[in-house]
Order: C-alpha cells, then structure tokens, then sequence
C-alpha cells in the first residue's frame, strides 16, 4: 500500500522520541503536541506510532489502496474536497485524497495504521535542531503503510471528551538554581527547540554563565538577558544558564498550543502534584476514545 505526499506544507515525521539515547548526548525529540499525538495514536489503536506532524499547511497525500486514519488537532479536513470529520478515525479509499489546513499555529496529527517511516537510533522522529531523523517530507515523497483490515475494530471510533487543557497556565517543578520565575510572561516566539518568553521586567542578577548541565525538554532557563526560555523536544541534552525549574510532564503539551504575544503564567506545583497531574491525564487520554464497540447494539 503506498500513500503520496501531493503537498507537503511543513511537515514531519514524529513519534515518542528517543528518550533512551539522552545519555549519550542525542536529543530526546519526538512529538510536540504530546497529548494530541498520544489521542492520534489511540484512535488508531497503536502505540509510539510515527505520525505526520504538520506543522504548516496546507498537507494534501493520496493512496493507492484503501488505508486506516485518524487526523487530530485543529483542522480544516476534506476528502476529494467534501469536508470530513476531525478527532475521529475513518477509512481513506484507493485514489482519494485527503487535505489537512491547520486552522492555528498548533501543530496537527495524521496517524496512519501501518505507516512505515525511516529509524534513526530507533525512532522516526525528526529532531529539527540536530537534524536527526527523517527529513521533513517533500511533495511527490512516498510511504508504504499495512493493508487494511476492513474488520479492524478502531474504524468508527472518535474523540469523546477532550482532556481539559487550560493552555495559558504552565505548571513547573522549582529548581535546581534558586530563580524565582512565578508569575505571568508574555511568549515572544515558538518553535520545536523552545519557547522564548518576554517582559518589561526581566530577572535580575542571573549567572551569565555555568558550567555546562544536563537538561531536558521543559526545563526552564534564564540566560543573561533574564528573559526565561522553555525548552521543546529538538532542545539539547546539556545547557550553561541557570534553570529556575521544569515545566511538568502533564503541561509539556501546551507549549505546542501557544501563540505569539498571547500571556501565560508559570505556576510552582510540587513533585507529588507533578505525579498526580500525569497520572489523571494518562487516565483522561485513555478515557477520551470511544469505540463503536462501546456504544452497544442499535
């Protein structure tokens, strides 16, 4: 089965990234918008599945065969030009296209079952500062993907209940240097290696300088200027300004879901809370699908 990239727009491939490598100095990577590519994955009953990551439309592809897809984010979606659903799973027949036009800066996700995408250390994400992974896809470009199995029991299924996600509050974990950056920001610019934020009053007296130490998407830190910048997935593993904490696993997702000029507030939780937050959106992300299955006879 063959499906054709016949607009790219800017696109990559991404998936969970490759977390196992970072002590060895290779980026972690992987998806930006976490929550929404762990519901495309889900709609399609796969896990750590690469997807197509868009980034910028418009994206058009077309199949040769029948194929088994989820798009999830917020997207315009037509087939053949006749719009189609969102959040959803949903069968694209051989010689029909699908065009995705993301209606926000947020990134949107086409998971395809099957999909078969180029490994790089045993990910096909695409890590756009070290230039690891898969290029970003190209117009004429062509994947292979599984058969469908016309019986596969994830046709039909959709999003339900959208996990709530109150995106201008950033909840962080304080430490390890001693920066107070509680408070509101305003976010200056947005890419998959950070987000840089701004303010008329900038932190005073921080390090212009450390020694270099280790650090992870999330974290948050403070160079001379004092203006604080969150790391994404295509950040470093190592970094030589100060960092004032790490925003939590559970609000990772937001930092694809800002917009220029907008203001957000960074918020200290505990580590018990951090654990807790993560563990009701694992249970939410789960809960979120519904199966044609579970909707019982008609």
């Amino acid at each position: 089965m063959t499906i054709t990239i016949v607009t790219a727009g800017i696109t990559v491939i991404e998936d969970n990234g490759r977390t196992e490598f970072t002590g060895l100095g290779v980026p972690a990577s992987g998806a930006f918008d976490k929550l929404s590519y762990a519901l495309a994955c889900n709609l399609i009953n796969q896990t750590n599945a690469p997807v197509f990551e868009i980034l910028r439309g418009p994206f058009q592809l077309m199949t040769d065969a029948a194929i088994l897809l989820s798009v999830v984010g917020d997207a315009r979606v037509s087939i053949d030009g006749a719009v189609s659903s969102v959040n959803s799973v949903f069968v694209l027949e051989s010689n029909k296209s699908l065009s995705v036009t993301p209606r926000i800066e947020a990134p949107v996700y086409v998971a395809i079952t099957g999909l078969l995408a180029p490994a790089v250390l045993g990910s096909a994400s695409r890590d756009t500062l070290s230039n690891l992974g898969p290029e970003p896809l190209k117009n004429g470009e062509s994947f292979e993907t599984q058969e469908l199995d016309r019986n596969d029991h994830a046709i039909g299924s959709f999003i339900s209940t959208l996990p709530k996600s109150v995106v201008s509050e950033l909840r962080y974990v304080a430490g390890p240097h001693s920066l107070e950056v509680a408070g509101s920001w305003k976010v200056e610019s947005i890419a998959r290696s950070g987000v840089r934020l701004s303010s008329p009053e900038p932190l005073q007296n921080t390090a212009s300088a450390l020694a270099s130490l280790p650090v992870m998407p999330g974290a948050i830190q403070v160079p001379r200027s004092g203006l604080p910048v969150i790391l994404g997935p295509d950040c470093g593993v190592t970094g030589g300004y100060p960092v004032a904490g790490v925003v939590i696993d559970a609000d990772l997702h937001k930092l694809a879901r800002l917009s220029n000029g907008i203001s957000i507030s960074l918020i200290p939780v505990t580590r018990e809370q951090a654990e807790q937050a993560a563990s009701a959106l694992a249970k939410a992300i789960s809960s979120s699908i519904t199966r044609p299955s579970d909707l019982g006879s008609w």
